[in-house]
């Protein structure tokens, strides 16, 4: 990973082989994506800041805002689309760095296909680690709500964050076996 100024990239280096056995190739590449699988579009924002001091309620007036700070990453992802996350928009007001206890996370929400009105829950995606994520989502089209997930994959030097609608294969299941 290389930063220059606010933009992150991811790095590779490989070494070729044949005649140019002694030769290098350096590749750069998004460091992070974010593919959107569901059959709704999402708006996303890249933050990077301490999640315990993130409410929802005043990222979500900020980022509503069109001259707001996050205007800058702001992003809407239609269904089966896919962005590039190169910058993180500073949430915590003091320049704290990844080193500091602060981490990188994708906020995002739904998009209602039919009204355009945007969820107000927020759900938050730390794209450091390799993990999977699991959220809840209200519907006006349903009656359950749908249980989304987000895996964070490596491909390469890149990190690939995929949303997904598993309510047909929920992570988790409940039995009752008692007699």
């Amino acid at each position: 990973e290389i930063s220059c100024g606010d933009i992150t990239f991811g790095v590779s280096v490989e070494t070729l082989t044949g005649i140019f056995h002694e030769s290098n190739v350096i590749m750069f590449c998004p460091r992070f994506f974010f593919r959107n699988r569901l059959e709704v579009p999402i708006n996303l924002c890249s933050v990077r800041g301490r999640r315990d001091s993130l409410k929802g309620s005043s990222l979500r007036s900020e980022w509503d805002d069109k001259d707001g700070k996050f205007s800058r990453t702001d992003m809407t992802v239609g269904p089966g689309e896919a962005a590039v996350i190169f910058v993180f928009q500073d949430v915590t007001g003091g320049g704290i760095h990844i080193g500091n206890s602060s981490e990188r996370l994708v906020c995002f929400r739904t998009i209602d296909p039919d009204t355009q009105e945007k969820s107000t829950k927020i759900h938050f995606v730390p794209v450091d680690t390799l993990t999977s994520h699991y959220f809840s989502e209200s519907s006006t089209h349903r009656s359950v709500d749908t249980i989304l997930s987000s895996k964070n994959t490596k491909n390469g030097p890149s990190t690939v964050v995929t949303i997904e609608d598993c309510s047909h294969k929920p992570p988790y299941r409940l039995e009752n076996r008692s007699c």
